[in-house]
């Protein structure tokens, strides 16, 4: 089971939030210093945001971490077309049945 830290948001807490904030640290670095997730670093920003004076930053300025990049593997591309990987789809045998092809000359005829 994921541990998630749950430590209260204390004054100190608070105020070493925001010192971090105003000196520009990205959130993914505060995140990391106070061991809390980037989603409750920003939601505790959104609470204290008016009582603590702090400026909205310029989105152009903040950079966040970079992804994984998804590794594409030789079956990936195999299977690579309009329908999703994985789709049932795919698994589908698709060709008529004796049946189905009887049915479809007797409409013919």
């Amino acid at each position: 089971m994921l541990k998630r830290n749950r430590a209260p948001w204390t004054k100190a807490r608070i105020e070493k939030l925001v010192t971090l904030y105003k000196e520009g640290i990205t959130l993914d670095n505060i995140a990391e210093m106070l061991d809390t997730p980037v989603t409750t670093i920003k939601s505790r920003l959104r609470i204290v945001r008016d009582e603590y004076n702090l400026p909205y930053r310029d989105p152009s300025q903040v950079h966040r971490k970079k992804r994984k990049k998804n590794v594409i593997t030789d079956y990936d591309k195999a299977f690579s077309g309009p329908i999703p990987c994985g789709h049932w789809m795919l698994t589908r045998k698709w060709e008529l049945t004796d049946e189905q092809r009887e049915a479809l000359d007797a409409e013919e005829m």
